[in-house]
Formats: C-alpha cells, structure tokens, sequence
C-alpha cells in the first residue's frame, strides 16, 4: 500500500485495526482505483 502514497500503509493499517478482515474490501477498492488512476510521476 505505501506504493501508492506516503500515507496509504498507515491508512490500509487503520482500516484493519478498526474493521478487521471486513476491511480488505475497503482496501481493494483503493487498489484498483490505484490501477486505473496511477500516481503521474
């Protein structure tokens, strides 16, 4: 997750910690808004 920005690790970290396994949902949406948006470098 840190790939996509400084503070998507600590975000992914939170998300787990406050909803469990419920959250990995959460955390592919971010991917793949992440695969069709990728960071302009």
């Amino acid at each position: 997750m840190q790939l996509i920005g400084k503070l998507s690790g600590a975000w992914a970290e939170a998300i787990l910690a406050q909803r469990g396994v419920e959250g990995i949902r959460v955390l592919q949406g971010l991917l793949q808004l992440a695969r069709k948006h990728p960071v302009a470098g």
